[in-house]
């Protein structure tokens, strides 16, 4: 007579530290534990210590499925996680696990009663593990790797980048009260009042004129002792056409503003100068990076999206960056709400309510998507038909874009997915 014998599964839950991790075991869907979770340096000595332990359950025979499951916060999962992919292959199935289900789950342990410590968390993670409540670890790989490492870069430096825009805007405002000025919501704010004349209209740091002031001659007071003929003189010197209409608005500019004293002015031009050479960094910084993601783009998945109207390699490139990989989602609505696009919504008994966009999510991707669907609803007829209906519906310029992006990006998973190319037959 022969001895029966059965395997169970075995349930690894790795709460991942800065300089140590700990782990442990559980087997069977009681989560039996092995034995005392075990704290192991996150050194290489640690992670052989690890790997003697997982070895020796892998070859007992005992177990099937292994689920090892991790958190994946930060960056100290990373090196693991890639080690154990690679040295443990098909015999494991690697899982990473959101926070907040093991937060849910030890406050299920515990009783609700407020206690942490990494055995908690470690038997926490191993009953999500138990309960399919992780998902498949996805490690990103060469070109995928370089897009998100690239979005890192990006949002950083555009970030840095739109907070000292808006610091060298106040300190013109200071330097120069009344020269800028947002005309449009002025008129509609007062139409009863004379519209000021600022310097320029609209995207001041954009406009040569403001940059040649604020990197020579930043001191309004200077201008009141120029003739309309030192004004034009003084931009000809820097190779930019100045005439005298130009020149006669300048100097209104200089003399109706209320100006600050000589001596915090002078402290408020060193500072305005200093953020500006910043701000000159940034911007050649981000273009650099701008760059480098459409030199990317060419041999990738990410380059089947080049192939719609209106989307070229920095956008296709970007909205790679955030979606890394696209079998980590099952539905486009899924980026969508990783965005942050996706609608509040309240129900109670017979009635339900989708308010505003939650905006719970990646502002970076956000601006993407958005970009996306202005681009695509001027160059894709599909894309270009759901921008006018839902303008028929009496959306607003932004409301009906962000219904057209809405349907781009489902038009980019689908293709981002299956690798097709676009054709305008099947996207009517």
């Amino acid at each position: 007579m022969y001895a029966q014998f059965t395997t169970v599964p075995l349930y690894v839950a790795i709460d991942i530290g800065k300089n140590v991790h700990c782990f442990g075991g559980f087997e069977g869907a009681e989560c039996r534990p092995c034995g005392e979770p075990e704290m192991v340096h996150s050194t290489q000595r640690g992670y052989r210590q690890f790997c003697a332990w997982l070895s020796a359950q892998v070859a007992s025979g005992r177990y099937d499925p292994i689920v090892v499951g991790m958190e994946p916060t930060g960056i100290y999962h990373e090196h693991w996680a890639y080690a154990l992919a690679q040295d443990f292959g098909g015999q494991i199935e690697l899982r990473f696990l959101n926070p907040y289900q093991t937060k849910n789950r030890r406050k299920q342990v515990t009783n609700s009663r407020r206690r942490k410590s990494d055995a908690l968390d470690v038997e926490a993670i191993a009953q999500c593990l138990r309960d399919n409540l992780a998902h498949p670890a996805r490690l990103p790989q060469d070109a995928s790797f370089g897009f998100g490492t690239w979005a890192a870069s990006f949002r950083r430096a555009h970030s840095q980048k739109q907070r000292l825009h808006n610091t060298l805007l106040s300190e013109l405002d200071r330097l120069w009260p009344g020269a800028l000025v947002n005309v449009r919501a002025f008129r509609k704010a007062h139409p009863d009042m004379a519209e000021p004349k600022p310097l320029v209209l609209s995207h001041p740091l954009q406009r040569r004129i403001v940059q040649i002031l604020i990197e020579f001659a930043p001191d309004p007071s200077q201008w009141l002792s120029w003739t309309l003929e030192d004004v034009c003189r003084f931009f000809h010197s820097h190779n930019l056409r100045c005439g005298p209409v130009t020149a006669a608005r300048l100097q209104h500019v200089a003399e109706e503003a209320v100006l600050l004293p000589k001596s915090i002015a002078s402290n408020l031009i060193e500072y305005l100068q200093i953020d500006w050479c910043r701000y000159q960094r940034l911007v050649e910084e981000v273009e650099r990076l701008r760059q480098l993601i459409k030199d990317l783009v060419p041999g990738t998945p990410a380059a089947v999206l080049t192939t719609v109207p209106g989307i070229g390699a920095f956008l296709a490139g970007a909205y790679m960056a955030y979606v890394v990989d696209p079998a980590r989602f099952q539905r486009a609505d899924q980026i969508w709400s990783l965005a942050g696009f996706d609608p509040r919504q309240e129900e109670s008994g017979d009635w339900s309510r989708l308010g505003k966009i939650t905006r719970r999510g990646n502002p970076g991707l956000r601006n993407i998507l958005y970009a996306i669907g202005f681009e695509t609803s001027k160059h894709c007829p599909a894309i270009r038909r759901s921008k006018e209906q839902a303008l028929q519906r009496g959306k607003g310029p932004v409301g009906s874009t962000l219904h057209a992006a809405h349907r781009a990006n489902r038009m980019c998973f689908r293709l981002l997915r299956d690798q097709v190319p676009y054709d305008a037959e099947r996207m009517r």
